[in-house]
């Protein structure tokens, strides 16, 4: 039987009691700090991940896509 113990140093960060009241208003009952943040930091990888993905910068349309084509021709 292999025994894995994984050691986690914690930390504390200062914040003001008005943040610190922002992020436990995104929190579900029972929920640690280090969960709420931890399901903030991954909603806005998976957002800003997507929204990487899905610009429009540097694009074109279809039809700027044709008429490059065909001044290429």
């Amino acid at each position: 039987m292999n025994i894995i113990i994984i050691m986690t140093t914690i930390t504390t960060i200062p914040l003001s009691t008005d943040l610190r009241d922002k992020i436990k208003s995104f929190g579900r009952k029972g929920e640690s700090y280090e969960d709420i943040l931890n399901r903030m930091y991954e909603s806005y990888s998976n957002s800003y991940i997507e929204d990487i993905l899905m610009s429009r910068e540097n694009t074109l349309t279809l039809n700027e896509a044709r008429q490059f084509i065909e001044k290429d021709d």
